[in-house]
């Protein structure tokens, strides 16, 4: 197997996230609680999201910030109350969307979840 191929997961590994995001639900959204870990790669950023208390199917992932207004990530699906998401995005680099905001909405486009973007303050094992 290629080494280029083992980059992703090495990345995931051995680096940690650069920002990242508490989720939270909104009043009314439920006990809807997660997290968005966002770490540089390549051009863009991988997006690692997993969120509990959402209720069973599709949701959208966007991010905004004052350098985009809104971008769409790849739909969230919860099965059983529980999402998790590993995406990469060429769009952005994680100081791009640094002090904006990740949003979980509806089929309906009602915001039923939200979180502020932060430099990295997670503290894992190796931190």
């Amino acid at each position: 197997m290629s080494e280029r191929l083992l980059y992703l997961p090495k990345v995931l590994f051995q680096t940690r996230p650069e920002a990242v995001t508490g989720i939270e639900g909104n009043p009314g959204g439920g006990d809807i609680k997660g997290e968005c870990l966002i770490y540089p790669f390549q051009t863009g950023s991988i997006v690692v999201s997993a969120v509990n208390g959402l209720p069973d199917g599709f949701f959208r992932l966007c991010i905004s910030s004052d350098v985009y207004p809104q971008l769409e990530l790849p739909s969230l699906l919860s099965s059983h109350h529980f999402s998790y998401c590993l995406v990469y995005d060429g769009r952005f680099k994680p100081s791009d969307v640094v002090d904006g905001s990740i949003s979980i909405c509806s089929a309906d486009n009602e915001i039923i979840a939200s979180g502020n973007v932060q430099l990295r303050a997670w503290h894992g094992p190796d931190s």
